[in-house]
């Protein structure tokens, strides 16, 4: 479950899920957390959905996956990012991407399709970085997407697109941007960082010499 620290008390809550209440976590394994501009909770779980947290109200709502609505494309939730408006982008480990407009509590599913060549490389996603309307996701076995959210474009930068080099593993774990810098932390293949103006990957791996 979650831990609430006091710095005042220097005590911890633990909060966990309860099958017989509701307004509660809607599972006690944690796979991300993120706060919104307003302060808000918002909770990743394995198999759980999302869960929300509003201080205000001091209690849990949750978004999971209901078969044939419009709802969450799957219950393991790896990362939630925000954009300009409030909306939040949900990556999914299984659903692909999700686009969650607050205000009309709406979801789009964005998935893998072997059919198409704009679409998501892969529907496991571990990582997500938004900027500007570019998302940045990363994934498990099928690289680094750069979404472009006007353009309603993909590309795959992590199984060597076109003027790139290719990265040391697919398996993209993390992403932290610094100035022009993405960094690209992989499972299996060390550190990676994309240049994005000068269109080149540099590997920093671990070397046993």
């Amino acid at each position: 479950g979650l831990n609430q620290y006091n710095p005042g008390s220097n005590n911890f809550r633990a909060i966990v899920a309860d099958e017989k209440n509701q307004s509660n976590l809607s599972s006690s394994s944690i796979w991300s957390v993120f706060f919104d501009k307003k302060g808000s909770l918002w909770v990743g779980t394995f198999y759980g959905g999302v869960n929300f947290y509003d201080p205000d109200i001091k209690r849990f709502h949750n978004y999971v996956h209901v078969p044939e609505k419009n709802s969450l494309s799957h219950n393991v939730v790896s990362a939630i990012k925000e954009d300009e408006k409030g909306n939040l982008w949900i990556g999914t480990e299984g659903g692909g991407l999700n686009y969650f407009e607050k205000g009309k509590q709406t979801f789009l599913n964005l998935f893998h399709s072997p059919l198409k060549s704009n679409t998501l490389s892969g529907n496991n996603i571990k990582s997500l970085y938004y900027e500007n309307n570019q998302l940045w996701i990363g994934t498990y076995n099928a690289g680094l997407d750069h979404y472009d959210v006007k353009n309603k474009s993909f590309i795959n930068y992590g199984k060597g697109a076109k003027g790139w080099d290719k990265f040391s593993s697919l398996n993209v774990y993390s992403l932290i941007k610094v100035k022009n810098l993405i960094y690209v932390l992989t499972y299996g293949g060390g550190l990676n960082l994309l240049d994005i103006e000068k269109k080149k990957v540099i590997q920093i791996q671990h070397d046993p010499k």
